[in-house]
């Protein structure tokens, strides 16, 4: 009875919630795009369907837009590369936003060029975001008024002239705003600051900024990020000790080691609120410690990932206790982690603290420690501002974690979530990288299809579907050196076939062009990537009922596989199976050019091989070509030189395994009397009525 209590207990906590399969619902209504009445839902569940329907790089539908833009509220919206078109920019203006983030302003059209003067070259940045004119084209005069939050990715941008002064007329309501990577130098910093605003977070990391005279006119900041920035004198600093509300200060570094640590404790003043502190990356000493929590009173946690001195540093050895964001365990990294899951250039860091613990020493860890790790890299997954990079290491981490079954211990709402997140990412996977041939995105999606296959993650989800609808868009994209990751993909749509299985013609071609365009690539010593390919290919044959022209360039890729690898049971037994179901395709002409005496060559190889299964397979082929031949006009038998050694093998084949073939030997005996000039024809089937009688009619 107990064991019983408990199961509907496990079962009670993993069933997902009311409120988000409603959620699930309302976002299937609006992607149908219906005719029906309009939906009324409040902003918060409006903003939650949305989030649903919105990934961040992919362009919406047209039709799907319009719909948005009738049915629902939006407060908060993230764009990417695909969403900066006239479409998407009337979506936006439609709505009261209250934040923005823009992921991606390289290719919207927002560049203003500044030319070099006549007979001069063109020096410094020739081009200049109008970030104040992208601004107004989003956002309508009321959006302008309460927008509170505007982040802008980096990447090197550099704004128009002015744009500071701009930025407070108008948004004057903004209370948190993020130019990480931006061209941002002190005198734009200077006049922003001046400008009026009152701003409770300001990120300037990895900008032009050395100097923070002019930052404490904004006494009502609560955070500052300054990653990267730096630093050569402690009166640089000296501004931040006017910021007497500032709770959470990050003065970390990425790129080497720095000392803004210790320009910091040099410094004249005091921060009263202060409570976290990140110096990540700057070269640390007890004294430095020391020092800054004696200035900061309310200090409680320091962040000292990846600092010289990481594995020496300790609460004890402190005159004060403090909390330690570090990478000495498993549990240590999880903490850490917490703080950086939409952080890229830290969360890079912690996941490789976390990997080689997962990976190495498995066992020795603790199954809850697994199962909060499993959780983490979920969230890392599901951040819309992870990178691809650091998302394909969570999903090696989660795989990693799943030595002891952890996985299915996770509720079926979170692995849904995760699900609908990875499906997500790999719709975007082509906006999010720059390089759109080469392996990163393609490696995301042969980790996440390797997931999918190996663990249980897609247990009670029935989410199998949708993961088979995302990869068969993501298989017919592939290109270039990209190709060795059809594979994975490939092997999970073959194990569902009840989805292939109603494709309409034109995918099925494209599936077929993308086997070919992976044999184009092929290399010899891929033995195990073929097998799986040439798999598939027959599936795609079988359910497939149109020819097409390209035919007969995959007969030449299945006898290319066939001559490297004659030897492989496997492929050969597959490769064969193919060549059957694309033969009768192909018209007389074509089987005539193709049959070339190379390929002849090749089924002869496989007749010599000494395992029964690579002679029946070639045999077998021979036998039904020979047949395809023979029905039709214009038919050219086998002579009797291309007969004799082909009789040869077939007679030593039966000798060997006769008796415990009789199935094999009647059909040999039947294809081959069919279409040859050969007067071995009747000394083989009298042979064959001797020893097996049962063939007498």
């Amino acid at each position: 009875m107990e064991s019983k209590e408990e199961d509907n207990a496990v079962a009670s906590k993993n069933a997902p919630k009311l409120f988000d399969l409603c959620l699930v619902i309302a976002a299937e209504e609006i992607r149908k795009c219906s005719d029906g009445p309009n939906l009324q839902l409040i902003p918060l569940v409006s903003q939650k369907v949305f989030d649903l329907i919105h990934v961040p790089h992919d362009p919406l539908p047209y039709q799907l837009a319009d719909h948005i833009k009738q049915n629902l509220t939006i407060h908060s919206i993230v764009l990417g590369r695909g969403n900066m078109d006239e479409m998407h920019r009337d979506l936006v203006y439609s709505q009261k936003i209250e934040s923005l983030v823009l992921l991606d302003l390289k290719d919207g059209g927002y560049y203003i060029k500044n030319g070099p003067k006549a007979g001069r070259k063109q020096k410094g940045r020739p081009y200049r975001v109008n970030i104040v004119g992208c601004l107004r084209r989003f956002l309508n005069p009321e959006s302008r008024k309460v927008l509170k939050n505007l982040s802008i990715a980096g990447g090197g941008l550099t704004f128009q002239s002015g744009w500071t002064k701009e930025i407070q007329r108008l948004l004057p309501a903004i209370m948190c705003l993020d130019a990480s990577g931006c061209y941002v130098t002190n005198e734009e910093l200077t006049t922003l600051c001046e400008s009026g605003l009152r701003l409770r977070s300001l990120a300037i990391a990895k900008t032009e900024v050395n100097c923070l005279d002019g930052i404490g006119t904004q006494s009502t900041l609560r955070a500052l990020v300054l990653e990267d920035l730096k630093f050569e004198k402690s009166e640089q600093l000296q501004g931040l000790f006017q910021l007497q509300q500032l709770e959470r200060l990050y003065l970390s570094c990425t790129e080497g080691s720095c000392d803004n640590a210790r320009l910091l404790s040099e410094c004249e003043g005091t921060l009263y609120n202060l409570k976290f502190l990140d110096v990540s990356g700057n070269i640390l000493s007890d004294t430095i410690i020391n020092k800054l929590l004696a200035e900061f009173p309310k200090l409680g946690e320091i962040a000292v990932i990846h600092t010289n001195y990481e594995k020496h540093i300790g609460p004890n050895s402190f005159y004060r206790e403090v909390k330690l964001y570090n990478l000495t365990d498993l549990g240590a990294c999880l903490e850490t982690l917490s703080l950086y899951t939409s952080h890229p250039g830290w969360c890079s860091h912690v996941l490789m603290g976390i990997t080689p613990i997962v990976y190495y020493d498995n066992e020795n860890q603790d199954i809850n420690d697994l199962l909060n790790c499993a959780k983490k890299m979920i969230a890392v997954i599901e951040s819309r501002l992870q990178i691809l990079e650091n998302r394909i290491i969570a999903i090696r981490c989660l795989m990693s974690t799943d030595k002891k079954k952890v996985i299915k211990m996770i509720p079926v709402d979170q692995r849904s979530r995760l699900i609908y997140a990875i499906c997500n990412t790999l719709r975007t996977v082509v906006w999010e990288s720059d390089d759109f041939s080469f392996t990163l995105p393609y490696g995301f999606a042969a980790e996440a299809t390797d997931l999918f296959e190996k663990t249980d993650v897609l247990d009670k989800t029935n989410l199998e579907n949708l993961v088979c609808d995302i990869l068969l868009q993501l298989v017919q994209r592939i290109t270039g050196l990209c190709q060795f990751f059809l594979v994975p993909c490939f092997s999970f749509l073959t194990k569902h076939m009840e989805f292939l299985a109603n494709l309409d013609e034109y995918t099925l071609f494209n599936l077929k062009m993308s086997v070919h365009g992976f044999f184009q690539r092929w290399k010899n010593g891929r033995m195990f990537l073929c097998s799986q390919i040439l798999t598939f290919l027959a599936f795609i044959l079988r359910i497939e009922h149109t020819n097409s022209s390209r035919d007969c360039c995959l007969v030449n890729d299945v006898f290319r596989v066939l001559y490297a690898f004659n030897h492989n049971e496997k492929i050969t037994e597959v490769g064969f199976d193919c060549l059957e179901l694309l033969y009768p395709r192909l018209d007389h002409e074509e089987r005539q050019n193709l049959f070339h005496p190379d390929n002849f060559q090749v089924v002869t190889k496989c007749l010599q091989n000494r395992d029964l299964p690579v002679k029946r397979a070639a045999v077998k082929f021979l036998m039904k070509e020979q047949k395809w031949n023979a029905e039709r006009e214009n038919h050219r038998p086998y002579t009797p030189e291309e007969m004799n050694p082909i009789l040869s093998d077939i007679l030593l084949t039966i000798e060997e395994y006769g008796s415990f073939e009789e199935q094999y030997v009647n059909l040999l005996f039947v294809h081959l009397t069919i279409g040859t000039v050969s007067d071995d024809v009747a000394t083989f089937g009298e042979w064959v009525l001797q020893h097996f009688p049962e063939f007498r009619m």
